[in-house]
């Protein structure tokens, strides 16, 4: 059996969970993941359009709440999971879209949502402990929509890093043939 839920309403199946006998919690942690957030929208910039996308798991935490020393724990290495530890993964999927993943950030919230008290925005750092900052409800958008990076909070976390420049070049072939030949230059 594991212990009573503290805060808010458990679902049927997390009922279900918490009295089950063979799922004791001393061998057994369960954690409900509170947001999968997913910007599935593509990069546009001076360039064309890039095939980019982004995901990361937001645990809230309202009212001063802070994880358990069992779910940071579980927290930490689903973010390593995802993550090499600090910097986010990328993967590809079958339809070329390029997804960056940035592992697990936690918000802890003064009251019960981000516009009426102090927020603080937490990443875990190499050793596994939360490290927080705090930020505006404003800010908490920027990093939701990953307009900002989630570890140093500048700004276009999905820019290109290196400028990609194409000139066209008009080729002759062996046959003679005059054919264009684009020839991408990156800084």
């Amino acid at each position: 059996m594991n212990r009573v839920r503290i805060f808010g309403e458990d679902t049927e199946f997390g009922r279900w969970m918490r009295e089950h006998q063979r799922l004791p919690s001393s061998v057994f942690v369960a954690t409900d993941q509170d947001f999968c957030i997913h910007r599935y929208k593509d990069e546009v910039d001076g360039v064309g359009t890039r095939l980019l996308q982004h995901m990361g798991i937001v645990e809230a935490k309202s009212h001063g709440g802070w994880p358990s020393s069992s779910q940071q724990d579980t927290l930490w290495k689903f973010h390593l999971a995802l993550t090499d530890g600090k910097n986010s993964k990328t993967f590809r999927t079958p339809m070329s879209h390029l997804v960056k993943q940035w592992g697990v950030a936690v918000v802890r919230m003064e009251s019960s949502d981000p516009d009426n008290g102090g927020i603080g925005w937490y990443r875990f750092d190499k050793q596994g402990n939360l490290q927080g900052v705090p930020i505006s409800s404003d800010r908490l958008i920027d990093l939701m929509l990953f307009e900002r990076h989630w570890d140093n909070h500048k700004d276009k976390a999905g820019r290109r890093h290196h400028k990609t420049h194409v000139v066209v070049e008009s080729v002759t072939t062996p046959l003679g043939l005059v054919v264009e030949k684009p020839i991408i230059y990156r800084s």
